[in-house]
């Protein structure tokens, strides 16, 4: 329809970030069922596209965006928030969460080439932790660049 605004990102085919800040308000509301925001960034990216060009990388998230949704399966509903971040939104509780993030963090870095994509993740547990779409963002976005730089941390001392 006319005037709609796009809720589809058109290389990956999984929601946008207009679609993401729709679903968590209701994600938001009073007496919302226990969900999980994941953040997923993916380190190398930019490096694989200078090094191989945007329709290899472009390919690679869209590769990545089904390994995304297979890994997390009809329990969530995903997006591609930003050029570098895919992100989830889970039906699990926050306690369960971690153990079934870890494994998508897993699927999701990739070898492509002379190109390494790293994945990492970090989430805020709904609705309990954040009052708006953007605070619930923020604290994902918090925890994940911790993870970033425990994981340069550790690249570091190799």
């Amino acid at each position: 329809m006319h005037g709609e605004p796009l809720r589809v990102d058109p290389v990956s085919l999984l929601g946008n970030r207009d679609a993401l800040m729709e679903d968590l308000l209701d994600a938001l509301e009073p007496g919302s069922r226990e969900r999980v925001l994941a953040v997923f960034d993916l380190a190398g990216l930019e490096e694989h596209r200078f090094a191989n060009g945007t329709r290899a990388a472009d390919a690679l998230v869209a590769r990545l965006a089904r390994v995304l949704v297979k890994a997390l399966g009809v329990s969530a509903t995903c997006y591609r928030i930003r050029q570098d971040e895919l992100c989830a939104l889970v039906d699990i509780p926050v306690e369960a969460a971690r153990s079934v993030l870890d494994s998508v963090v897993v699927a999701l870095s990739d070898e492509a080439g002379s190109s390494h994509v790293a994945a990492s993740c970090g989430v805020a547990a709904l609705p309990n932790a954040a009052e708006d779409p953007i605070e619930a963002l923020m604290i994902a976005d918090q925890e994940l660049s911790l993870t970033r730089r425990g994981r340069e941390r550790r690249r570091s001392r190799r």
